[in-house]
């Protein structure tokens, strides 16, 4: 029905249009084809900078790979901690300053972060495949933990992000200045937590652990929905992922056979 409404309103433009109509909608599907061969090449371009995944599958020695899937895993966890942070403050910047814009932003980057996490999972499994089946055994715990960490932000992200929506476009009754007061400084605590997150992770300095906010920061505000715990996790998980494998556990001969079977 869809196909058949819109040829009909193109040949109503052209019948009434004349050469006039014709020429826009000549122009129009240009621009279509245009547009749309820039948004493939940059999608082409996006798939071609992950050199280190490039290079994981094409390398030969497994000591490598690991290394490789090492530094992948923790550049996944820094991005994934620096977009947290850049959302969640552009969210509660959204709330405060009633920009609904912002948060419509917020929610559509949410979306496509969380699809992009996804296949940078995938990808991180089959390099999981790659390596030495015992220090796969070994990490992969840690690994999928991580993964579930960075997911949960984003289902957390997502939680906060609606009602703030729905309560700037319903045009429901503003923060009050008490009450935004009283907001910003957990804002402020929790970008700062999440900022000391990420320079963890990038600098792999995990001497230097992130810590969750105060006590009574949690008691103040029941909608982190869990972001400060994820954090903290996945700093945890930062150390667990860059140690390297120091001794081959005991598995009997047996169970040594199916494992193989199936890794």
């Amino acid at each position: 029905g869809a196909a058949f409404t819109v040829c009909f309103v193109v040949t109503l433009i052209m019948y009434y249009g004349g050469t006039f109509a014709m020429l826009a909608l000549i122009a129009l599907a240009i621009f279509l084809l245009v547009r749309s061969n820039i948004n493939y090449s940059k999608k082409q371009k996006d798939k071609g900078k992950d050199d280190i995944f490039a290079r994981l599958i094409a390398s030969k020695d497994k000591e490598e790979r690991w290394t490789l899937l090492r530094q992948h895993v923790n550049n996944t966890l820094v991005t994934e901690m620096a977009f947290t942070n850049e959302t969640y403050r552009q969210i509660t910047d959204g709330f405060i300053n009633e920009n609904l814009k912002a948060l419509r932003k917020a929610v559509s980057n949410t979306d496509s972060q969380k699809k992009m996490l996804k296949k940078i999972r995938r990808k991180e499994i089959l390099g999981l495949r790659r390596i030495d089946n015992f220090t796969a055994i070994e990490k992969n715990t840690w690994f999928h933990l991580g993964s579930n960490s960075c997911e949960q932000m984003l289902y957390c992200l997502k939680r906060i992000c609606d009602p703030c929506k729905e309560h700037v476009d319903n045009k429901f009754t503003p923060l009050s200045e008490r009450a935004t007061n009283e907001f910003i400084p957990i804002c402020n605590e929790m970008t700062a937590l999440m900022t000391r997150a990420t320079e963890v992770l990038a600098n792999k300095d995990y001497t230097q652990r992130a810590n969750g906010p105060h006590t009574g920061t949690r008691r103040k505000c029941k909608s982190l929905y869990g972001i400060p715990q994820c954090a903290t996790r996945i700093t945890g998980i930062g150390i667990l992922l860059a140690s390297f494998a120091t001794c081959r556990p005991y598995v009997p001969d047996r169970f040594e056979e199916i494992i193989r079977l199936f890794l």
